[in-house]
């Protein structure tokens, strides 16, 4: 997913658009050339992505949902106000390279109560397709 947002403050027309990406680490990580680490921005090296691809991993296999964020500042002088993004083109008219990874989230979204009924229901149901199934 992206978004390009203005800036807020006075004069927002004078500051640049910010393109916004959020989506799955290994997607999100090829759109960047940099990451954003202790507090200033690191070139995305390949020591760099494999440590992020480690961390990605580890939450994963805990379960969790990661995503990472990913932003661009794009300069008022080729995003004039007005100007018409075109995310339907091929390629979009603006870019989704050179991006400055900001970080990863990790999500942990437990499945329902009612899950564990619902799946002993549909096994219960196969075992009784597969009975009737055999019989006839």
């Amino acid at each position: 997913m992206a978004s390009i947002c203005e800036q807020e403050g006075p004069n927002p027309e004078s500051k640049p658009l910010i393109l916004m990406v959020k989506g799955a680490p290994e997607r999100v990580m090829n759109m960047c050339s940099h990451v954003y680490s202790k507090g200033k921005n690191e070139p995305m090296t390949d020591e760099v992505r494999e440590e992020m691809e480690k961390i990605n991993e580890a939450l994963a296999k805990r379960g969790e949902r990661v995503l990472a964020f990913a932003q661009l500042e794009l300069p008022r002088y080729t995003y004039y106000p007005g100007y018409v993004f075109d995310a339907d083109s091929n390629p979009p008219n603006f870019p989704l390279t050179g991006l400055l990874l900001v970080g990863l989230v990790s999500l942990i979204d437990p499945p329902r109560m009612t899950v564990k009924p619902s799946i002993l229901q549909c096994n219960e149901a196969g075992k009784l397709y597969n009975h009737i199934s055999h019989t006839i």
